[in-house]
């Protein structure tokens, strides 16, 4: 067996980022922006008001108070959208809008609530600062600033970013395509019933699922059966994507033919079992650069395995350059035996109480029930080397961003 930190590096080594394509920013979300991105403009390209109310000159309000306040002349008003090329002299004031620009001779806004409309003078109540109340220009950015660099990754706020820059399109890494193909004779499609010796095909719906959680598009093979003609078949049609999973028939039975397949295609095995549970026979290689996973059949496994190597390669073909998951320490709330010799990788729900993070297990540990991944927002982490964990002990956790 391979250590796994040996493993996700043979993985990680292997994987290549993807070409870029354009896109409109809308739909670039959750992608990783593959160009540099320079202000074309000064933003805000002019002194702005940053609240309703009177652009003034500052020192017109010095010694204001609300028991005796400034008097100055309203001379007029100055709308968002709309300059206004008057002179403001002393002694006058004019009506301004949130994110109107500030007229010439103003130097402060005083805001609404602190002045009293009286015909067509305002008292002021209160004294305000030179620049008070005001966004200046470049404020946010200015003309020619590098705003984003390649490996940025796209969220909402960028989006905002790219559309008050004037982009509508930003080129971005290209959304990997992952093939995922189901083996064995036992499957039978969701909608089928279950006859005697079948199990239903969720392996292909928890995998596709992942894929899209972490920015991929699934291509969906269907169920490849135990003939070894047929699994090359399916398989060979598979390795134009991006990625190819295929999940069952990488144990040591009879019947399981993934590891002889790949041979025969000429696939580049780099290892076949990792030191870990649930998912030791997890298998991994390597086709004209792309990468291939065979996952175990079990559906915990398949999804643990799925976690640990396979979501790291999709986020790095997209450009990300963050590959870690976020991790924290929290304390077990039950005690943990395990035997030596392998990482555990527990389903596990993460909680915090009193600034502290606490964590249990989502239910059963086998690895092939599903139901405690459909519980657990998180995989607490037991080292291979320790056999026993007493309730209270910290552990390493590892967050299911998704879901946690």
């Amino acid at each position: 067996m391979i250590d796994i930190d040996i493993a996700l590096e043979k993985v990680l080594n292997r994987a290549k980022i993807n070409d870029n394509v354009r896109v409109p920013i809308l739909e670039s979300l959750g992608f990783v922006i593959a160009e540099e991105i320079y202000a074309n403009d000064t933003i805000p390209p002019f002194d702005k008001s940053a609240m309703d109310g009177y652009a003034v000159k500052y020192i017109d309000t010095i010694g204001s108070t609300k028991v005796d306040p400034n008097l100055l002349n309203l001379v007029g008003e100055v709308p968002a959208g709309h300059p206004s090329d008057y002179q403001l002299k002393s002694g006058e004031a004019l009506k301004i809008m949130t994110g109107a620009p500030i007229p010439k001779g103003a130097d402060a806004v005083l805001r609404k609530e602190r002045a009293h409309l009286k015909g067509n003078q305002i008292e002021v109540l209160v004294e305000v600062s030179k620049g008070k109340d005001i966004c200046p220009a470049g404020e946010d950015v200015e003309k020619g600033e590098l705003i984003f660099s390649p490996g940025t990754k796209i969220t909402p706020a960028v989006v905002g970013m790219l559309a008050t820059l004037g982009y509508d399109e930003v080129t971005v890494y290209r959304q990997p395509e992952v093939a995922i193909l189901a083996t064995g004779d036992e499957l039978v499609d969701i909608n089928d019933d279950l006859k005697a010796g079948k199990i239903r095909n969720s392996n292909t719906y928890s995998i596709a699922a992942q894929v899209k959680t972490y920015g991929g598009k699934p291509k969906i093979l269907g169920i490849g059966r135990d003939k070894l003609t047929k699994l090359k078949e399916k398989i060979k049609l598979s390795l134009e994507s991006d990625i190819l999973i295929t999940t069952g028939g990488v144990s040591v039975g009879e019947y399981d033919l993934i590891q002889d397949v790949y041979k025969e295609l000429g696939i580049d095995i780099l290892f076949k079992k990792v030191a870990m549970k649930p998912g030791k026979p997890v298998t991994f290689g390597v086709y004209n650069d792309k990468p291939v996973f065979g996952l175990p059949g079990n559906p915990a496994a398949a999804m643990v395995g799925f976690e640990i190597f396979v979501r790291p390669t999709l986020l790095k073909l997209m450009g990300q350059q963050d590959l870690k998951f976020k991790r924290v320490t929290a304390k077990l709330k039950e005690s943990v035996e395990k035997k030596k010799g392998r990482r555990h990788y527990l389903r596990t729900i993460l909680t915090r109480k009193d600034n502290e993070n606490f964590v249990s297990k989502a239910g059963t540990q086998g690895s092939g029930v599903l139901h405690t991944f459909a519980n657990a927002n998180s995989l607490a982490v037991v080292p291979k080397d320790i056999e026993y964990l007493a309730k209270g002990s910290e552990v390493e956790v590892l967050t299911l961003d998704k879901w946690f």
